[in-house]
């Protein structure tokens, strides 16, 4: 899948005045974010990251104000931003003020290296927009815009499909759309057999036939993506098994005997682990 999440900086940084005037809106985000990051990581997601601006939230993240409505946002909070390093999509400094955001999305409380990474991050968007194509990330009460967040550089305009979440359920149906999804190929049947029509074996799909649908999802969603193909070892069935794209973001499965170039090596090593 080729996507990057681009997550907005204003749920890693807050201003203390609007924290107090309005403390119900952080409590609010403190419920949502989590569901954020576990479909990110669900989704195996790259994040718009890199090590300067995760040492600014470290040393800038509102560690009094989160224990007032609940260390858990701290810990989901930091723990995410440490388990995705293998996924960070780095970037590089870039002070080009004369590419801007819609709405602004500097704050007047960030910092100056806050400010730094922001605008790099807003530069790199604006020059990478295609392939992986990004998706901007806010909590609605921080995204003053009902519309995409937008950047431009004189009569060029960049837009961001924008995840505004205010609810569960948005964040949800906005995920939802970007999840790969299992649905069975009738020709892939209990036991393997010869199709004479298409002039090719044809392997059975044990995990749907024995185990059924939702057990067939969880291995795809578990998979190994390695040259368009998703790859995993049905433990129940002791076999491996393959996905390959129907449609857009279906995909079918089948058993997957060890034999010759079936299962290219590196997949090998790493369902092995």
């Amino acid at each position: 899948m080729s996507l990057i999440a681009a997550i907005d900086i204003s749920t890693f940084i807050w201003c203390e005045e609007d924290f107090n005037k309005n403390k119900n809106h952080y409590i609010v985000l403190k419920t949502l974010a989590p569901n954020i990051y576990s479909q990110i990581k669900e989704l195996k997601l790259p994040i718009l990251l890199r090590n300067e601006l995760y040492q600014s939230i470290m040393n800038e993240f509102p560690y009094n104000m989160v224990m007032e409505i609940g260390y858990d946002f701290q810990k989901l909070t930091l723990e995410f931003l440490t388990d995705t390093f293998s996924n960070w999509v780095l970037y590089t400094n870039d002070n080009d003020k004369s590419i801007t955001s819609t709405p602004e999305i500097s704050k007047p409380h960030f910092s100056d290296n806050i400010q730094v990474e922001l605008h790099s991050q807003v530069c790199h968007l604006f020059h990478n927009s295609q392939n992986p194509e990004p998706k901007y990330i806010a909590y609605d009460y921080f995204f003053e815009s009902e519309n995409n967040l937008v950047l431009s550089k004189q009569d060029y305009n960049v837009n961001v499909e924008t995840l505004r979440y205010s609810t569960e359920k948005e964040i949800e149906n906005f995920f939802n759309k970007f999840k790969i999804k299992f649905e069975h190929n009738p020709k892939h049947r209990r036991e393997a057999y010869y199709d004479y029509d298409r002039n090719e074996d044809v392997s059975p799909f044990s995990c749907y036939h024995n185990q059924g649908e939702n057990k067939a999802q969880e291995l795809l969603d578990n998979a190994i993506l390695y040259n368009g193909v998703y790859y995993n070892f049905d433990l129940d069935n002791n076999v491996f098994v393959r996905f390959i794209k129907t449609s857009n973001l279906i995909y079918h499965g089948h058993d997957l005997l060890d034999e010759g170039n079936h299962i290219p090596n590196v997949v090998k090593k790493k369902l092995s682990k």
